[in-house]
């Protein structure tokens, strides 16, 4: 599935403001994590930053074996972390892997492009 590029998506957050600059932990960031669920709330999970291959793909998390998943399926966030209101466009799956017996191996691909 071919998604055209958002113009209003999660990017990171601030954590340090100064009156000409901000310092921005984006969520493709190691230190990062985001608790995300289906568009239509069909399963939840953790995105982590840190990628393990192309820069826009990254790790979910805690996603059950036993939830509906597809590839192209489009994540927001849930808003159960209380750091990003609920709804706001994360990215996209782009593959799924079944290496463990309790959860999805599953890559997620941000909405955003982090190398602009």
């Amino acid at each position: 599935m071919n998604h055209e590029r958002q113009l209003f998506c999660l990017l990171g957050r601030v954590i340090e403001a100064g009156p000409f600059s901000a310092e921005i932990l984006l969520v493709v960031d190691p230190d990062s994590g985001v608790a995300v669920r289906h568009e239509d709330g069909r399963y939840a999970g953790v995105l982590r930053g840190g990628n393990r291959g192309p820069a826009r793909l990254h790790p979910l998390e805690y996603v059950p074996r036993d939830a509906t998943i597809a590839v192209g399926d489009t994540l927001v966030t849930s808003g159960l972390d209380r750091a990003y209101p609920p709804g706001l466009l994360i990215g996209y799956v782009r593959r799924l892997g079944d290496d463990s017996p309790l959860t999805w191996s599953i890559e997620v691909e941000v909405a955003f492009d982090p190398s602009r």
